[in-house]
């Protein structure tokens, strides 16, 4: 009786090991069949990305289908273009016995203008070209004072302008034998036609001492603008005509020595 239950108790033994053995076995053809599906299906989300991708190099046109590509920008070369020529009856060119002079020379043109002319004669002009406020330009002479010593003289001359924001001046100028002395100015500051004038005559009188030498003057446009000169002369007047010298002294001065000889002052 002993024998059987052995026997017995090692065939359930033998059953149940073999149940576990068949459970187990189960369980990881389970989870295999589960990574196989997981990893089918990771598959196959690449195989329609490859397909997607695939679809769009389709639908992208070619290197010979592409348009050109823009060429790259270059950098301008300035080229010495050469400026426009000027108006018929124009000469952009100080004439003869004139010169060009100023504060800024390159913002101004000057030359003669036939078509704005006064008298049945071409007009000097002086004109400002670029960005010139606070400068001015025009054109000038220096001659010998030899032949108005001693003498009062009126510089004249008819003067139009177009747009000038400070002004058309004539001016004046005596200089001594000695470099750098001036003896009488007037260059119309305060008075000059300013914006746009028709002809008008202008006049600067000065007296020229027996020591001068030299004798300078011109015309100039102040800051920006344009104007015109015509009918200039030279001219002695007499005493009556009064001077428009702007190196005057004060008023105030007196006009004779005073005290020369120290005279105490008188209670």
């Amino acid at each position: 009786m002993s024998k059987v239950r052995v026997v017995t108790g090692i065939a359930i033994v033998a059953l149940l090991g073999s149940a576990i053995y068949e459970h187990n076995r189960a369980a990881g053809l389970q989870v295999t069949l589960a990574s196989l599906r997981e990893q089918q299906t990771d598959s196959h989300q690449q195989l329609l990305a490859l397909q997607r991708d695939l679809a769009e190099l389709r639908r992208r046109p070619t290197a010979a289908e592409r348009p050109a590509a823009a060429a790259a920008p270059t950098t301008a070369v300035k080229e010495n273009v050469p400026p426009p020529p000027p108006p018929p009856g124009v000469t952009p060119k100080a004439p003869k016995g004139w010169f060009k002079n100023g504060s800024a020379n390159d913002l101004y043109e000057v030359g003669v203008d036939e078509n704005n002319s006064w008298g049945g004669m071409p007009s000097a002009y002086a004109k400002s070209t670029g960005a010139a406020d606070g400068k001015f330009g025009g054109m000038m002479q220096t001659i010998s004072a030899e032949a108005f010593r001693n003498q009062r003289v009126r510089l004249t001359g008819w003067v139009k302008t177009e747009d000038a924001t400070n002004g058309g001046h004539l001016w004046l100028r005596i200089d001594g034998q000695e470099p750098g002395r001036q003896l009488g100015f007037d260059n119309m500051n305060g008075r000059a036609p300013k914006g746009t004038t028709d002809w008008q005559e202008h006049s600067i009188v000065l007296d020229v001492p027996s020591d001068a030498g030299r004798v300078n003057y011109g015309f100039f446009v102040s800051g920006q603008g344009k104007m015109w000169v015509n009918g200039v002369t030279i001219t002695p007047v007499g005493a009556d005509v009064p001077t428009t010298n702007m190196m005057k002294p004060p008023a105030d001065l007196p006009k004779t020595p005073v005290n020369l000889g120290f005279s105490p002052p008188k209670d």
